[in-house]
């Protein structure tokens, strides 16, 4: 939902859901291959936005149908994710898999900076187009239950069962000389905490353009 203040600026509201997902066997890279890790997660996001066109962009008219576009402000947006394992999804975060005991579990609802743009264009007098790409800086290293360092398997499976101990380290899954067969020393690095976790989305949109009639002001 859009609130034009003028031809340039605009204040827009708006909720998103998608899932992302990733697999270290599909990675190229060698070293993410022998970590084994995957995860899913939904993803819906809800944001508020100001958002500046590069050119005068008036619905309805010959003259200003089409703009390009910029816009940021804020997110909020929350996630879960999972992990197949044995042939069952299996939602990560209870399992404190580098770590976490109860109490120290990473927060699933977040905040994230939003940034973007795209191009408009009117397709009539009711109806208008868009295509842009979105962009979220998130606060959190969580997204995928991979933030920092290894944990010891013998640790979590202790605490939190052995589907925790078993996800915790998957390189052992893995007959490959790279995986050792051995796990992880704890303390060493499981993903790169140096930088938080973000996602895009990219979008096409059809938008009905409502009208607020005024009665015009009549001198006496």
């Amino acid at each position: 939902a859009r609130y034009n203040f003028n031809e340039r600026l605009c204040f827009r509201m708006g909720i998103t859901s998608g899932q992302v997902e990733a697999d270290d066997a599909r990675s190229k890279n060698i070293y993410e291959k022998a970590r084994n890790l995957s995860f899913r997660s939904k993803v819906t996001d809800a944001s508020d936005l100001l958002e500046f066109n590069f050119l005068p962009y008036i619905h309805g008219s010959r003259d200003y149908f089409f703009t390009p576009y910029l816009f940021g402000g804020f997110g909020v947006f929350s996630f879960n994710p999972e992990a197949l394992y044995n042939g069952t999804w299996v939602e990560l975060r209870p399992l404190g898999t580098e770590g976490q005991f109860k109490g120290e579990e990473y927060y699933t609802v977040q905040t994230a900076l939003a940034y973007g743009g795209g191009i408009k264009v009117d397709l009539g007098k009711s109806w208008s187009f868009n295509a842009e790409l979105s962009a979220r800086n998130t606060r959190t290293d969580y997204l995928d239950d991979v933030g920092g360092f290894y944990a010891n398997p013998a640790v979590i499976a202790a605490n939190k069962g052995a589907v925790a101990g078993a996800l915790t380290d998957r390189r052992t899954e893995l007959n490959t000389a790279r995986s050792s067969l051995e796990p992880a020393e704890a303390g060493t690095f499981r993903g790169a905490p140096r930088w938080n976790d973000g996602y895009v989305f990219v979008g096409l949109s059809f938008s009905y353009v409502r009208y607020r009639s005024t009665c015009p002001v009549i001198a006496p």
